[in-house]
């Protein structure tokens, strides 16, 4: 019997080892799927069993994966979204150097008969097209800060699925090893919704006594803790509530992620870093031109002998000045006027201006927070600083700011995108530095003079343009660099990874043969022993 109980072990042994190789045979082409051995030992009354099936996972390289994801993530969003904007401020018909040179070639032109009326409608045309080039890029800019807002609301969305899913998997795993047997597939389903989440945020992991695995963010605020979840949530930015912030949502509060990481962090980055610093100088370009075009032409005469008038639009219209400027805190007391006053001191900053609670006003430079020195108008309480002034609107005066209130400031906001060329009239035109000499350059030749005339930044309007391109640029070289150094880091750790825990064909067809052989061989065992057991009974 002792020789019938082995070939049995044996068989059930073998069939056991076979029903394992086929699992992972098929599991060959499953995201995620690690293979399984099965592990034979000697029992102590004879023959062998299947001690255990054995997962095979190599933790310390899958975490390494998963930190190698985050920085994947990271750098695909951020050079995707640095790739698109170099294409649109570099672009042949999207670009602004083509509708600026053709603008300034034609004064050129006109320079030769400032009288020739086709000449004029040319100027005309020419102003029209680089507003309208102004107002594209604008427009693009903008669509792509909303494309980045709807990015940000899916990836967010994506996230909370798969936290949902580690808690799901984990109240799985946690009733299974109660019993003692956790499911390999419970375990695999789990580490592949943390590597999914990895590329979306950066997170930490903490594995738990019960094999459940503990979510946080790495500063230690729980996402994921067995079944509970906290949620992500997407909330108002400050001090520019439309650049919305990550925050984990608990039961008791809402804590902003300040550094997100993986695709979210990207997005961010890249809003913040590269979108936002080109359209403050792309507005602040196009108030810098439109400010010196005017003022030039408002110093000129037209061909009749007057005065001459703006060719763009004011820059310090009603609406634009009210506009410049968003209540973001405390009482909103008094509405405020952002009026320019010199183009050539700008920067392409923005401010938080507030009242603290002592009365005084501040004004802090954003991004970067700094404190900001400002002149007080004695007679009137305006402030002025960087080449604007603030005053209060509607007969009040910037003391009667409420304690506590504070206010964004944004001195180019919408100047790219409002610019529109006023004057429709080519007799208009102040080309003439003489009101008796209609035919008389002067006028014209200082318009010229302007492409080369530093207006803002210390640059001139095409220094600015290429500064724009440039910076853009440099950012999307970097970008690009480090995904292609991210991408190689990140399919090194998955194949380390596979190479621990994947399925080799090779391998498992050269186990399915031992095994059936194995198998064949405990069957014949058992034959035997049934025959010699057959001719003991028919002896006797």
């Amino acid at each position: 019997m002792s020789m019938i109980f082995t070939g049995i072990t044996g068989l059930n042994a073998a069939q056991t080892a076979l029903n394992v190789t086929s699992k992972n045979i098929a599991g060959v082409g499953v995201n995620g799927y690690s293979r399984q051995v099965a592990n034979f030992k000697t029992s102590d009354i004879g023959g062998v069993y299947i001690n255990n099936i054995e997962r095979v996972s190599d933790q310390y390289a899958v975490q390494q994966a998963w930190f190698n994801a985050t920085q994947y993530g990271y750098d695909t969003t951020n050079a995707s979204h640095n790739l698109q904007l170099e294409t649109l401020v570099s672009g042949k018909n999207t670009s602004l150097s083509p509708s600026l040179n053709g603008f300034f070639d034609t004064l050129n032109a006109a320079s030769a008969d400032p009288m020739e009326i086709a000449y004029r409608q040319e100027v005309l045309a020419d102003a029209e097209d680089l507003a309208s080039r102004f107002n594209s890029l604008s427009s693009s800019m903008n669509k792509q800060a909303a494309d980045v807002e709807s990015q940000l609301s899916s990836l967010t969305g994506e996230a909370n699925d798969m936290l949902a899913s580690i808690a799901k998997t984990n109240e799985a795993i946690a009733a299974a090893a109660a019993i003692g047997n956790v499911p390999s597939h419970l375990l695999d389903e789990r580490d592949q919704s943390i590597q999914q989440l990895s590329e979306l945020m950066d997170v930490s992991i903490i594995f738990e006594q019960d094999q459940t695995a503990t979510v946080t963010i790495p500063t230690g605020e729980p996402l994921v803790s067995r079944g509970e979840t906290n949620e992500l949530v997407l909330l108002p930015g400050y001090p520019d509530a439309s650049q919305t912030q990550l925050a984990v949502k608990s039961h008791d509060a809402t804590k902003r992620i300040d550094q997100p990481g993986g695709g979210i962090g990207g997005l961010m980055d890249f809003r913040e870093d590269t979108l936002s610093q080109s359209q403050r100088e792309l507005d602040r370009l196009a108030l810098a031109f439109s400010n010196e075009v005017n003022a030039l032409m408002e110093k000129g005469f037209d061909l009749n002998g007057a005065a001459g008038s703006a060719l763009f639009g004011d820059i310090n219209s009603s609406e634009l000045m009210r506009n410049r400027s968003t209540h973001i805190g405390g009482t909103n007391s008094v509405n405020l006027d952002i009026k320019v006053d010199d183009t050539s001191k700008l920067t392409a900053d923005n401010y938080v201006f507030s009242k603290n609670d002592k009365n005084e006003l501040e004004v802090h430079r954003h991004p970067g927070g700094e404190k900001v020195d400002f002149e007080t108008d004695t007679t009137t309480g305006d402030i002025s600083f960087d080449g604007i002034t603030i005053s209060a609107a509607d007969g009040k005066t910037l003391g009667d700011m409420a304690a506590g209130s504070s206010y964004l400031i944004e001195p180019g906001k919408g100047a790219a995108g409002t610019m529109e060329v006023v004057l429709d009239d080519p007799e208009k035109l102040a080309f003439s530095g003489k009101a008796d000499e209609p035919g008389n350059n002067s006028n014209l030749l200082d318009l010229i003079k302007l492409q080369d005339k530093t207006i803002a930044g210390g640059q001139s309007v095409n220094q600015g343009w290429n500064s724009i391109i440039s910076d853009v640029a440099s950012s999307s070289a970097r970008a690009t660099n480090s995904l292609a150094a991210s991408e190689m880091l990140y399919q090194e750790a998955t194949s380390r990874v596979q190479s621990e825990s994947g399925v080799n064909l090779d391998e498992e067809a050269g186990n399915m043969l031992m095994f059936q052989q194995l198998y064949s061989a405990n069957a014949k065992v058992i034959s035997t022993a049934d025959e010699l057991f057959q001719t003991l009974l028919q002896a006797v």
